[in-house]
């Protein structure tokens, strides 16, 4: 018979704390709506899991490490049992050191805490329920963000109602997988959401968990405010929310609301549909590997460290109570010197460790199967491994258990654009996604 416990808990940090996800500095000056941890338990007797879901931009792989170690010590569900992810949100706190971050110490290392305790409030809550699994589509609210130009190159978001564009350079995953988890007597206890779309729609200053914020608020009023409505980002590496042939304005609370609303009424329409049952198998498998890190080029670095000598030799001139990046924002454009900062970062990090990990995660519940990666990975791959694996649905979920950076095609690479360019955030060799790509079917048959 299978048992099921959910809890969600608040993790919204202090305001004034920075904010994470672009490259100019921003601190948060308020809260718009708080951020949580999510949580689902589930036991069919014979193996425990427990899916967590963050409102973070991601989470680095020791501190998921952390809150297994402790999940494991309170709760005595094992570690590779436990699986973490962000929905990406870029108006929560910074988790890694990105593109001139500036992380806040104790937050960070008391949010390993928050995810156990999380799950530990979602174990004490454990009760019979039934489970099924349901599949929508929506086709509104995610674009794929790289174009081709008539000028021959590959542009990543290259404006609204751009002449110059031809055509779309990917395709989108239009697919919602939901994990519907109900009472004996037929009310919803939890819902599990998988949707592939970016979560940088609200922008600003405000505290806020974005368009999935949205979703489990909806999902609450309607279902009741003890129902935990969890969401999972798909591989949207190239995929975000800006229709190219739409409206200028196209971002910011009120079009986070709309996608938020959309979301929820598909979410809610496959929960009516979809039946439950008390009885189901779960089993987890893990693959971890080690994927190369890109080493710059001797012309890289060296453009690097000339702009960065620039930069220094310039705010030494300057007015010591000036910004030096605004006051020589004409010769040093400020995304130029966060690159070329990002170019020698990457340099030490291969040096000091060549390789980095990746963890693949298969988690099957019944026909079903969730397949995790820590990469913000290009959609292409995620439909592969969809359509490879031996499980039907199986919903695959990135930025989980860890944090790699941007994993795009081996085309891209060569299109150029944003999510190719060597920096921290897209540090991987250009095999990384067919090996990860590997890897997930290995854990998913391991899964079996």
């Amino acid at each position: 018979m299978l048992q099921a416990g959910a809890a969600q808990a608040v993790i919204t940090p202090p305001v004034g704390t920075p904010l994470a996800g672009y490259f100019e500095p921003r601190k948060s000056t308020g809260i718009h709506d708080d951020l949580f941890a999510r949580a689902l338990v589930l036991d069919d007797g014979r193996t425990r899991l427990a899916l967590v879901s963050c409102d973070l931009i991601c989470i680095p792989r020791p501190l998921v490490e952390a809150a297994r170690a402790c999940i494991s010590d309170e709760c005595g569900i094992a570690p590779d049992h436990v699986m973490v992810c962000c929905s990406h949100i870029h108006t929560g706190p910074y988790t890694e050191d990105l593109f001139g971050s500036d992380r806040n110490a104790r937050y960070l290392e008391a949010l390993p805490d928050y995810i156990a305790g999380t799950v530990w409030a979602a174990w004490n809550r454990m009760e019979e329920a039934r489970i099924g699994i349901g599949i929508g589509e929506i086709r509104s609210i995610a674009f794929n963000r790289r174009f081709r130009m008539k000028d021959g190159t590959v542009r990543t978001n290259p404006g609204i109602g751009n002449p110059d564009i031809i055509e779309t350079a990917g395709p989108i995953d239009p697919e919602l997988g939901v994990i519907k988890v109900a009472r004996p007597d037929g009310t919803l206890r939890a819902v599990w959401v998988n949707y592939t779309v970016h979560t940088d729609v609200v922008g600003g200053t405000l505290l806020s968990g974005d368009y999935p914020g949205v979703l489990a608020r909806c999902i609450q009023a309607q279902y009741g405010p003890e129902t935990v409505a969890l969401f999972a980002n798909g591989a949207c590496g190239d995929i975000n929310h800006i229709n190219i042939a739409g409206p200028k304005a196209q971002g910011g609370l009120p079009h986070a609301a709309w996608m938020g609303r959309i979301l929820a009424a598909e979410t809610m329409k496959v929960l009516e549909a979809t039946s439950t049952h008390p009885e189901v198998s779960l089993k987890a498998a893990r693959t971890v590997i080690s994927v190369p890190i890109r080493r710059p080029t001797e012309e890289q670095l060296a453009w690097a460290r000339n702009l960065t000598a620039k930069v220094e030799k310039q705010a030494g001139q300057a007015d010591p109570a000036a910004d030096p990046y605004s006051a020589q924002a004409d010769a040093v454009p400020l995304i130029e010197m966060v690159y070329a900062e990002e170019t020698l970062a990457v340099a030490r990090q291969q040096a000091a460790r060549p390789e980095e990990p990746v963890e693949a995660q298969a988690i099957r519940i019944g026909d079903a199967a969730i397949v995790t990666n820590p990469a913000e990975l290009f959609v292409e791959f995620g439909l592969t491994i969809k359509s490879a694996s031996p499980h039907r649905p199986t919903f695959v979920v990135e930025l989980a258990n860890g944090i790699v950076g941007y994993v795009p095609t081996d085309r891209a690479f060569d299109e150029g654009g944003y999510e190719p360019r060597l920096a921290r955030s897209s540090k991987l060799v250009p095999e990384a996604g067919d090996m990860i790509v590997k890897a997930s079917l290995e854990a998913l048959e391991r899964a079996l």
